[in-house]
């Protein structure tokens, strides 16, 4: 498992290199998603929040980790209940870095239905954010903050064999992981409703 780590890091930065370079579709205003209030509430409790919250806690369960919270009833609870406490710190982190350095959160699947393009879109996706007034995307420097600062913060509650920096890391490493793996599956999703609508109004209107 060690062994293989380096070699990970390396074919992530490599994809991500390859992402990064390529020529970017400009979007318009209305696609994009501002670091702001209204954005801030939609990911502190909506429908994403719930599901990475409870796919952490599901994972957490599985390993029982950690292991003094046991295997029960009582233990999904309490990782469940950890899981919002970190995502909420975490959020807070990723929102206030995101808007200090004008960070845009827009989602562009890709539009090669082979997984090879897929699989980078969504790794794109996860660790490269657009900037206001500009269509290159640069690393998610807000996203890695909340990510590692809510795991870091999360120590604070966790109990013995979870109290440690190296554990923290981990913890920001899988939720990074969660992000990703629910972006590879946004790229099999249908389209949003409402998109649908807006081509079918746009050919109506040229025909």
């Amino acid at each position: 498992m060690r062994a293989g780590t380096p070699a990970l890091i390396l074919l992530i930065c490599a994809s991500l290199q390859t992402v990064a370079a390529r020529g970017v579709t400009r979007y318009t205003p209305a696609e994009r998603k501002p670091y702001n209030a209204r954005n801030y509430r939609h990911d502190m409790i909506g429908a994403h929040a719930a599901a990475r919250t409870t796919a952490g806690a599901v994972w957490g369960q599985m390993l029982n980790h950690p292991r003094e919270w046991g295997r029960g009833i009582g233990g999904f609870g309490k990782r469940l209940a950890s899981g919002f406490g970190t995502h909420a710190v975490g959020t807070s982190i990723e929102y206030g870095v995101g808007h200090v350095l004008h960070e845009e959160r827009a989602y562009h699947r890709s539009a090669d239905p082979r997984f090879k393009a897929r699989f980078r879109s969504a790794l794109g996706n996860t660790f490269l954010v657009y900037h206001r007034g500009s269509n290159k995307r640069r690393p998610a420097v807000g996203r890695m903050s909340g990510a590692f600062g809510g795991a870091l913060v999360s120590r604070l509650w966790q109990p013995a064999s979870a109290h440690t920096i190296a554990a923290g890391v981990g913890s920001a490493g899988m939720s990074l992981g969660i992000d990703f793996g629910m972006n590879l599956a946004r790229e099999y999703m249908p389209r949003h409703k409402r998109a649908k609508v807006a081509v079918r109004r746009h050919s109506a209107h040229n025909a």
